[in-house]
């Protein structure tokens, strides 16, 4: 209408946001609409727990418990406008150094447990305290641990025996022989002839990853990263006595109320129980553990428990 060519006038801005304007409430299951204000709150709450580090697709989940409709996309602008987003461990790209990760098949929980060392250190008797962790490969599960000042292959036989008298362990191995294979590094205490005779005498089987290769061994090292950022750094460990006190509950929270991304948005503990009702099955997929739920239930082949059987009706998939 003006007779000027597209060419010879530019698009200014006017300072404004582009697109639609973001929502400012959120519905529930009851057709209810709760305010963003009230929604940041409920995530105040969830981080405010202990031992949870949640970013914002965890959180997500847990809204969607409590419920309420909401996406990730919307979950994350509300977490990064109120700073509650987990800060990015960015690292160079030069420094980063790609490897294959040996990764251990399993169909059942407990048939892989790893087992690892970290050192704690204690200010106030300044002087490093062992923690002993035992962890199912399958749901991360960790139904053994042990916190002492010293850690020696008498100590690793006595979680081992731990291990096999557990009630978890008990129930899943009912009626058939317990081979759970023990995966280690090569530290002396795992390497020691009174530890190899103690695996050999409870029907375990063991394997030793190679040296100089701890991503063999990733799931207890995720394990302790996850222990070195919620509890040696948020924590100040003076004694062993208090050390052990905030290590069971973090044990607690850890198996029973923390969920994880890798295992269905699920807690350890949940996992555990869903697969003896026979609600979840573990596949060997692409050279990696896949975890599936399961629709129905059909009893076509034998399995360690009579409430588990093979389907093939899938709803939803991740990966171990």
């Amino acid at each position: 209408m003006a007779q000027l060519a597209k060419s010879s006038y530019y698009y200014k801005s006017l300072g404004k946001r582009k697109g639609k304007l973001p929502s400012t409430h959120t519905p529930n299951r009851n057709g209810e609409l709760i305010t963003n204000n009230e929604v940041v709150e409920q995530i105040k709450a969830i981080l405010s727990r202990p031992f949870i580090d949640y970013g914002y697709q965890r959180v997500t989940q847990e809204l969607r418990n409590t419920g309420l409709i909401i996406n990730y996309k919307k979950v994350y602008r509300l977490m990064k406008e109120n700073k509650l987003l987990y800060p990015t461990i960015r690292v160079h790209p030069l420094e980063r150094k790609f490897v294959r990760y040996t990764v251990p098949r399993v169909s059942k929980p407990f048939e892989v447990v790893e087992i690892d060392i970290k050192y704690v250190y204690l200010y106030e008797e300044r002087r490093n305290a062992y923690l002993l962790t035992l962890l199912d490969v399958a749901t991360r599960y960790a139904p053994v641990w042990r916190l002492q000042h010293t850690m020696k292959a008498e100590d690793v036989v006595t979680a081992l025996h731990e291990l096999k008298s557990h009630p978890l362990v008990k129930a899943v191995y009912e009626g058939w022989q317990t081979t759970i294979m023990i995966r280690t590094d090569n530290g002396p205490q795992f390497i020691a002839k009174l530890t190899t005779q103690a695996i050999k005498d409870l029907l375990f089987k063991k394997e030793n990853i190679r040296k100089a290769t701890p991503q063999q061994n990733g799931h207890i090292e995720s394990f302790h990263s996850t222990v070195e950022r919620l509890v040696v750094q948020q924590y100040e460990l003076n004694t062993l006595e208090q050390t052990k006190a905030v290590f069971d509950e973090f044990y607690h929270v850890y198996n029973n109320k923390r969920i994880m991304k890798s295992i269905l948005y699920k807690t350890p503990s949940t996992i555990l129980d869903m697969w003896m009702k026979g609600q979840v099955e573990i596949k060997w997929w692409n050279h990696k553990n896949k975890l599936i739920f399961r629709e129905e239930v059909s009893p076509k082949e034998p399995t360690p428990s009579p409430q588990i059987s093979l389907v093939n009706n899938k709803i939803m998939t991740t990966l171990i």
